[in-house]
């Protein structure tokens, strides 16, 4: 889905492949799952909470002119936040919901972090 918004990086699921030049995305799925409550006898919806990572270059190191794009993050974060699609894989998502977003800096490794935590609301 990340793929699907226009931001023009590559999505991937725990890591990315390695050497993968920035920018990029990491999607950490199923750090929390809550089923919904029974109403019919069987868990069949829930909200998942998942992290979306954004890596981007900070700074050229030759140069040290800057390279992060702050409307990368910006643009992430409304694409994701009300998000609704018919399907992820083989499940139905209802929507998603952005509740927390951090940007980290690492100078020495030259990297911009920024943490979307998004909660998603889907069948089980």
């Amino acid at each position: 889905m990340v793929e699907s918004l226009g931001l023009g990086i590559s999505a991937y699921g725990d890591r990315p492949p390695q050497q993968q030049k920035r920018p990029y995305v990491v999607v950490l799925e199923e750090i929390h799952l809550m089923p919904d409550p029974f109403e019919d006898g069987q868990a069949t919806t829930g909200v998942e909470m998942i992290q979306v990572d954004l890596y981007q270059d900070w700074r050229d190191l030759s140069s040290g002119k800057l390279l992060e794009d702050y409307t990368l993050a910006p643009r992430l974060r409304r694409g994701l936040h009300g998000a609704r699609t018919a399907k992820i894989g083989t499940l139905i998502v209802y929507v998603l919901r952005l509740t927390g977003s951090i940007r980290l800096l690492d100078e020495p490794g030259n990297e911009v972090h920024h943490a979307l935590t998004v909660d998603v609301w889907r069948e089980l």
